[in-house]
């Protein structure tokens, strides 16, 4: 779960607990999910997260691999800690 305290000051605009859901969502699934997968466990659009999946992988709280020419199109993942805490190259 995000700590209110470190939580980037673009996510705090975003009023529900989607955030937390979509990371516990992804920690659940090794593999990784589309942006289509996670609504359908929201109980959302995939339209209605994109935006919200999109600052969560620009943050660095969650991976974002685009696969072109792959019927899944974009897989979000779950980051390790050990992924969070490295430097970037």
């Amino acid at each position: 779960m995000i700590s209110p305290d470190r939580v980037p000051f673009g996510l705090t605009k975003m009023n529900t607990d989607f955030p937390e859901r979509i990371i516990a969502i992804l920690r659940g699934s090794p593999n990784g999910l589309t942006s289509s997968e996670i609504a359908e466990r929201l109980g959302a659009t995939a339209g209605n997260i994109s935006s919200r999946l999109s600052k969560l992988a620009a943050y660095g709280i969650i991976g974002k691999s685009h696969y072109s020419g792959s019927p899944r199109g974009n897989i979000y993942r779950a980051l390790t800690d050990d992924v969070v805490a490295s430097p970037l190259s």
